[in-house]
């Protein structure tokens, strides 16, 4: 084991610390006593940071560093533009174009989920080898639909494939 593959390890267990006291800090902030939302998240952050760490020993890229992650802030009302780049990796072989798919957002904590092509939506959806580029369109009709201090998640995979391509992570401010 590298040098690197101890900070990689190290980074991607801080950034799990990290998300788990933002997730703390929220449910204090609610004032949310349900003990299954505190236990849920205390069980999730220990999930994986087994997992993270059962992968570093035998040798394996934390699952944090196989996909790019991408975040944005969006305000409620406003429209937000994730724009990541699509890897040579996910055309197959002999193929121009990738179709490029997403399920939504779903709510930390679950309860809602952000759908295309409601609130969402990727431009292009089918991207060519010649422009790698694509973005993740997030509609300004959240406005009704989300509050301060939430956060969403979620993948774009290719299709078929599912080769995963970029993690979304939209934090409410």
């Amino acid at each position: 084991m590298a040098t690197w593959d101890v900070l990689r390890l190290q980074r991607t267990l801080f950034a799990r610390v990290a998300e788990y006291v933002d997730g703390v800090g929220q449910l204090a902030a609610t004032g949310i006593m349900e003990p299954g939302e505190w236990v849920r998240d205390y069980a999730n952050l220990w999930s994986g940071v087994i997992g993270d760490v059962g992968e570093f020993l035998l040798g394996a890229t934390p699952a944090a560093d196989r996909v790019p992650p991408y975040s944005v802030q969006v305000r409620p009302g406003e429209a937000a533009t994730v724009r990541f780049a699509v890897p040579p990796a996910a055309f197959s072989a002999g193929a121009d174009t990738v179709e490029l798919v997403t399920a939504g957002l779903v709510r930390r904590g679950g309860a809602r989920v952000l759908t295309p092509p409601r609130h969402l939506g990727l431009v292009p959806a089918v991207v060519h080898r010649s422009d790698l580029h694509c973005e993740l369109k997030i509609f300004a009709a959240l406005r009704d639909v989300v509050a301060r201090g939430e956060h969403y998640h979620g993948l774009v995979w290719t299709e078929p494939a599912g080769l995963p391509i970029a993690a979304i992570d939209v934090e409410i401010v």
